[in-house]
């Protein structure tokens, strides 16, 4: 058998690479990544409850068309500020007052949402990107997509 080491010369029976080399390349890059990720996800799940709120918000009153965002007052996009205003009282009612087994129990359900409402979507996506009110001439063409 014949192998290429990593200098690009060919060895016949020896293994490839120098192991003192790569393992101090892995412990450093091992350590490196191993903060790193843990700062990451630290910092992610710092910002999740200040971000979601306001995604939900910004695509829920872009879908209806209403007045959206963090630079308007209350008085001008009350529906966004209702929105992420609800929203984060909800995540204090789930996080605080409801017991921790509860919550566990939640998870689940949530995952099942999750797996049934795509397809559902998807098909008025597709209705609704077909339909020549809507789109004019920039639909689908061929096969109609859904019924």
């Amino acid at each position: 058998m014949l192998l290429v080491n990593l200098n690009g010369a060919s060895s016949a029976g020896r293994h490839p690479y120098n192991h003192t080399q790569f393992d101090t390349l892995d412990t450093r890059g091992r350590g490196f990544a191993s903060s790193s990720s843990t700062t990451d996800a630290y910092r992610a799940s710092m910002r999740a409850p200040a971000l979601l709120p306001l995604a939900t918000g910004y695509s829920l009153t872009e879908a209806f068309g209403l007045e959206r965002g963090v630079n308007k007052s209350i008085r001008e996009a009350p529906v966004f500020w209702d929105i992420v205003t609800e929203l984060i009282a909800l995540g204090i009612i789930v996080g605080v007052l409801i017991p921790h087994g509860a919550v566990v129990q939640l998870l689940p359900v949530a995952q099942v949402v999750n797996g049934v409402l795509p397809p559902i979507l998807r098909v008025f996506s597709l209705r609704l990107v077909n339909n020549p009110e809507i789109v004019s001439g920039d639909r689908n063409g061929g096969a109609p997509s859904t019924p």
